[in-house]
């Protein structure tokens, strides 16, 4: 049987502090601090935000720093290069470099409706949004949306499984586990980049 270590890192984005979990070679969460920070809207013109991808920027030639919660045991080159492949491929997405995530999940574990829902989120297009509704269709719950979005609340991989691209049937933004102005922000954001 083998022994699971478990580790993290931050990571400054221009939606403050995202932090990856992970179990050796896999990426077990992916999550911003703080739901109730409130966030400028994406406006690239702003020098706020020119400043914020310069340090972006930066952090492409930096590795992170694992944190384990036992430091008795020799890290292995694998998880660091889980670690760094992870990072560096966040900051080409905020970067609007980067459209599909190529990331080691450690196994979905949730309950069956919770891991059809965050597959099915896997198909959602970069730059397009789809509600809760169309994915209770697609894993053929139909009268189930109330459950999938509680599901997608509850999606552990923010940004890489792409929750903030599932809206209201009305088009409205609601509910993000991370915030609705990270939501809107990253919207806006993936809008820009297909547009361009």
């Amino acid at each position: 049987m083998t022994e699971i270590y478990r580790w993290d890192f931050e990571m400054d984005t221009p939606l403050g502090i995202l932090t990856v979990t992970g179990a050796n070679s896999y990426i077990s969460g992916i999550k911003h601090d703080n739901p109730d920070s409130e966030f400028a809207n994406y406006n690239e013109s702003l020098a706020s935000f020119k400043s914020s991808m310069k340090a972006l920027e930066k952090q492409l030639s930096i590795d992170p720093k694992l944190n384990f919660g036992d430091s008795d045991f020799a890290i292995k080159d694998e998880w660091i290069a889980v670690a760094i492949s992870v990072k560096n491929q966040l900051i080409e997405y905020f970067l609007g470099e980067l459209q599909d995530f190529q990331i080691p999940f450690y196994h979905f574990s949730g309950s069956d409706l919770e891991n059809d829902v965050w597959s099915e989120m896997l198909s959602i297009p970069y730059g397009y949004t789809t509600s809760y509704k169309s994915i209770a269709e697609a894993i053929s719950r139909p009268k189930s949306f109330r459950p999938v979005g509680r599901a997608v609340g509850k999606n552990p991989w923010s940004i890489a499984i792409p929750c903030h691209r599932v809206i209201g049937t009305n088009g409205k933004l609601v509910g993000y586990a991370s915030g609705l102005s990270r939501k809107s922000w990253l919207l806006a954001h993936e809008a820009r980049v297909v547009g361009s």
